[in-house]
């Protein structure tokens, strides 16, 4: 059930009524008691969620003299749902446009975003703008990442590949970031560079666009859009600064400098 919950949230269910639907799906008609014991919600939570989802057509209510009952809509109906509200949104698009053109662009927006989630959110923030465009960014390194974001960075290269959005960065290396390297990097990581690995040991990511940057902070679990040109043309500049300096290493320097400490380590032990 979790892996096709997780599928469904992008899609406009939040994680408690992904499970209720789904619960109904597998166990056809039931009661709000059968529901929450399948679906892992307390009985009360329940009945406010089937609430919700009967408000947006995904489940119907069947009446009955004595008990309560509910039916999930067919998935198919589920899927023209969305396709519906999404003809309905792109009609409004031009209009919203015209409304966000009138802000004052010079004034500074930020937007913050927590847990794994809201970093997902933050990841792929206008990310169907910048097909055929490049990112830079310093890459902290995934250590403190949990499982789930670990995953969640290497399903982000993944798409940026697949995008075709350009890659380039400096960061930091240690095992953590091996298997993204291994994974990615003849075809997604032949523009990084790296630090020496005794000046620099970051958890916290800053990438760059012309049009806003995106800082994660990986320990933490946050993200926090800026949404200023000025902001990331500076922070282009800086990057671009040390990306021509000295200061930095190709992937085969760095391997060479990572084996040689951990051979000096062991033959230390």
């Amino acid at each position: 059930m979790d892996e096709i919950v997780k599928k469904l949230t992008p899609l406009g269910l939040n994680d408690k009524e992904a499970r209720v639907y789904v619960a109904l799906l597998e166990i056809g008609r039931a009661s709000a008691y059968m529901i929450a014991g399948k679906a892992g919600i307390k009985k009360p939570t329940t009945y406010v969620i089937l609430g919700q989802l009967i408000e947006k057509g995904l489940v119907v209510e069947i009446p009955r003299e004595r008990k309560q009952l509910f039916a999930a809509r067919p998935p198919e109906e589920f899927f023209s749902e969305a396709r519906r509200r999404l003809a309905s949104a792109e009609k409004i698009l031009p209009d919203l446009k015209a409304l966000y053109k009138q802000l004052d662009l010079t004034k500074v927006r930020t937007m913050h975003y927590d847990d794994v989630g809201g970093m997902r959110q933050a990841l792929w923030y206008r990310a169907d703008e910048l097909s055929g465009k490049e990112m830079i960014g310093f890459f902290g390194s995934a250590k403190q990442a949990s499982k789930e974001l670990f995953n969640l960075f290497e399903e982000w290269n993944e798409d940026w590949v697949r995008r075709g959005i350009k890659l380039r960065g400096i960061t930091t290396f240690d095992e953590s970031m091996r298997p993204l390297f291994d994974k990615f990097g003849e075809i997604h990581f032949k523009d990084i560079r790296f630090f020496p690995l005794d000046k620099f040991n970051g958890n916290v990511t800053i990438c760059a666009t012309d049009e806003f940057v995106c800082i994660n902070l990986i320990g933490a679990t946050q993200s926090v859009i800026v949404e200023s040109k000025e902001f990331a043309s500076t922070l282009k500049q800086i990057f671009e600064l040390v990306w021509e300096s000295n200061l930095t290493m190709t992937f085969e320097e760095i391997l060479k400098q990572y084996d040689t400490a951990a051979s000096n380590h062991l033959a230390a032990e």
